[in-house]
């Protein structure tokens, strides 16, 4: 069950080589960047923005915030194995690696276990 990481409860589970999924770094676009306080007030924020996952879920979503605590965006969905993760006190910082202004605003993020 989940050796095939599907984000069943085994893909928490060390593996051979002794890491975890929530070892890895996250690398995604976020989503509702234009939905967001950071948004709202700054417009997109630029590559190199320090940011962070917040703790627990917003409205069943997990969200990237900048390092004030204003949210910037949501992860996909595809990523809530990451509060599993976070309950087993795993946290994540990064940064902006890509960002675009537009007409439906592109923020992408890259993410690392701390």
């Amino acid at each position: 069950m989940g050796s095939t990481g599907k984000n069943k409860f085994g893909d928490y589970a060390p593996a051979p080589g002794g890491t975890t999924k929530c070892e890895n770094s996250v690398d995604a676009e976020l989503e509702d960047v234009a939905r967001q306080n950071y948004f709202g007030t700054n417009g997109v924020p630029p590559p190199q923005t320090p940011v962070r996952l917040r703790n627990g879920t917003t409205s069943g979503r997990l969200v990237v915030e900048d390092m004030t605590g204003v949210a910037i965006g949501n992860l996909p969905t595809s990523f809530h194995y990451l509060a599993v993760c976070q309950g087993r006190g795993y946290s994540y910082e990064g940064e902006v690696t890509l960002s675009r202004a537009s007409k439906i605003p592109v923020v992408e993020v890259h993410l690392e276990p701390v």
